[in-house]
């Protein structure tokens, strides 16, 4: 439409030079100066009744073109946001927007199975976050520019996508840092449980020790050296429940996991204290 409005501008543009022409002739007295004005002036009076449509026109046109750019833009970043919802859900023929069967990733469950994994999810995490940022000044620019065709135009269908699509953009932002803080609570357990792991096993064996008879004339010798180890490994666990409960204070969403490997440390910790002290009351005997 605004091609073929500039097509009749430029029809309008003849008008120009045939007062250039009129003006030669009646500047020369040519023969029908009389007429020649007449005529002159009944094709401006004309010419201005179209140049005024013609310009209401062109600001329609514009006004238009400029809504169907922002409708344009506007769809472009919703379906930009609906694709980073489901960004990192692929299967082996095709890369596809989620379905509703599907669980999208920022609201997912899925952290890892161990540290590793759980970093990794954590790293391209990041980047998605990372492009979402950098994505955020094209929803802004959007925004405020739906806001102004909102006041000049006076569009409600503009103004309704426009919160349609600032409440998808803000719910995706939500998403994206609710499974960040996730996944960094993800990690801080994994890195917690691993210290935890590694005092299991040293109190496992000294429990199996502290139950065998077989045992018992080796302990008379190194019984002392057990009750040191003890002090220090006591300590140790000590430091182990604290970051526990601190986990469990901050609201970490592993918190039963972790009240649960608290618990059991804790229990197998005071069964080996006092398995020691009864062996160490059978050696003194």
């Amino acid at each position: 439409m605004i091609k073929k409005q500039q097509l009749l501008e430029n029809d309008i543009g003849a008008i120009i030079e045939l007062n250039k022409t009129a003006d030669e002739f009646i500047e020369n007295n040519m023969f029908g100066v009389y007429n020649i004005k007449e005529t002159r002036n009944t094709i401006n009076d004309r010419f201005q009744k179209v140049r005024n449509q013609s310009d209401g026109r062109r600001q329609c046109l514009q006004e238009a073109s400029t809504v169907h750019q922002f409708i344009c833009d506007l769809e472009d970043e919703e379906t930009q946001i609906r694709y980073n919802k489901s960004f990192y859900y692929f299967d082996l023929n095709c890369f596809f927007f989620v379905s509703k069967e599907k669980k999208l990733l920022i609201t997912s469950d899925d952290y890892g199975r161990n540290f590793n994994q759980g970093q990794n999810l954590h790293r391209k995490h990041k980047h998605f976050d990372v492009d979402l940022e950098t994505h955020e000044p094209n929803v802004q620019n959007i925004q405020q520019l739906g806001a102004q065709l909102t006041h000049e135009v006076g569009n409600p269908d503009i103004e309704r996508k426009s919160a349609d699509l600032i409440g998808h953009w803000d719910s995706l932002k939500q998403a994206t840092n609710e499974r960040t803080k996730k996944l960094d609570e993800f990690i801080t357990y994994h890195d917690w449980a691993s210290s935890l792991n590694e005092e299991n096993p040293w109190i496992k064996e000294r429990l199996h020790i502290m139950n065998n008879p077989v045992f018992v004339q080796a302990l008379q010798k190194k019984h002392e050296s057990f009750e040191s180890d003890f002090i220090v490994q006591n300590e140790r666990c000590q430091e182990i429940l604290q970051q526990g409960h601190r986990l469990v204070e901050q609201n970490n969403h592993l918190s039963p996991q972790i009240n649960k490997g608290m618990n059991y440390l804790q229990d197998t910790l005071n069964r080996l204290e006092t398995d020691a002290n009864r062996h160490k009351h059978r050696l003194v005997e």
